[in-house]
């Protein structure tokens, strides 16, 4: 993460807050599963909330 935040310091790069903040929030999502040390299928979760959302 620090070197992605250096890179995009350096070539001033500029990205949306929406990107920002998704970025924010797959970092804590996968930090978070990564400390609970189980299994996920993410993409299946992902897919199954889709399609109750549509």
């Amino acid at each position: 993460m620090i070197k992605m935040s250096d890179f995009f310091l350096t070539k001033k790069v500029q990205v949306s807050k929406d990107f920002l903040y998704l970025g924010i929030y797959l970092v804590t999502l996968y930090s978070t599963l990564d400390e609970w040390g189980e299994e996920h299928m993410v993409k299946k979760i992902y897919l199954d909330v889709r399609d109750k959302l549509i």
